[in-house]
């Protein structure tokens, strides 16, 4: 078994798991991936591995439209200064 630290990943090692991956999205779609992914992250949760924590997550905005406050500031002075 491999020592626990990354140098020991090669990048032609990356590359084929990169190179899996592309072949399974293009075989089996985005659905198929991400079961794949799915599996992979169970698999690994249960010998202990967690994925880095991503602070970045889908915005969605759950506000209907009719229902937010009007624009709180300029739209002109907005315009002028993004056009610096």
């Amino acid at each position: 078994m491999a020592p626990d630290h990354d140098s020991t990943l090669g990048q032609e090692e990356i590359a084929e798991w990169v190179g899996a991956l592309a072949d399974v999205i293009e075989r089996h779609g985005r659905a198929g991936a991400q079961h794949l992914l799915t599996q992979l992250e169970n698999i690994a949760a249960r010998r202990g591995i967690t994925a880095p924590y991503r602070a970045n997550t889908p915005y969605i905005n759950t506000i209907p439209v009719e229902d937010q406050p009007p624009y709180p500031g300029s739209l002109d002075l907005e315009r002028r200064i993004k056009s610096i």
